[in-house]
């Protein structure tokens, strides 16, 4: 037997258990903790505005996204890594916040953004174009700190 098969059985194990966590506070109706660990910050015409967001860069943590969150303070939201530029498509089921979702590209620059989004809503809000990121913050949030599309963005891990 070869020595890696051990590690790769550990390693699919701890990463089913994580995945099993998530699912079940899910399925409880649980919101995540939310760790606001990374600031996001956006150049507009009236200078830069910033964000810490928890960043959701795993499967499972990207499927549950702000669900059941009832609450997000002001300057907060969740930063998701899709990991590759696509057309990214996302929705509201059992998001009980309104939010904007701001559609990043990969070369860090806002391509649209999905203003007062529906809570519980199964409508499909796509990127309409590739992004690689997606910024979710309390809705009007973009709008009243005059984020635009085009806008530059930048990511500061432990920033906040």
């Amino acid at each position: 037997m070869s020595p890696f098969l051990p590690k790769l059985r550990m390693t699919l194990t701890v990463l089913l258990f994580a995945v099993t966590a998530q699912v079940s506070a899910q399925s409880a109706g649980k919101p995540v903790e939310l760790v606001l660990n990374h600031r996001v910050d956006f150049q507009t015409e009236n200078g830069i505005k910033s964000f810490c967001a928890h960043f959701a860069d795993d499967l499972a943590s990207r499927q549950f996204g702000l669900m059941f969150q009832t609450d997000l303070p002001g300057q907060a939201g969740m930063l998701f890594d899709f990991q590759q530029s696509r057309t990214i498509t996302m929705w509201m089921e059992n998001t009980i916040l309104s939010l904007d979702m701001i559609f990043i590209t990969q070369d860090l620059k806002v391509l649209r953004i999905a203003d007062h989004t529906t809570p519980y809503s199964r409508e499909i809000i796509s990127s309409q174009g590739n992004a690689r990121y997606v910024l979710e913050i309390n809705a009007g949030r973009a709008s009243q700190e005059g984020i635009d599309t085009g806008d530059l963005v930048s990511f500061t891990e432990n920033g906040c």
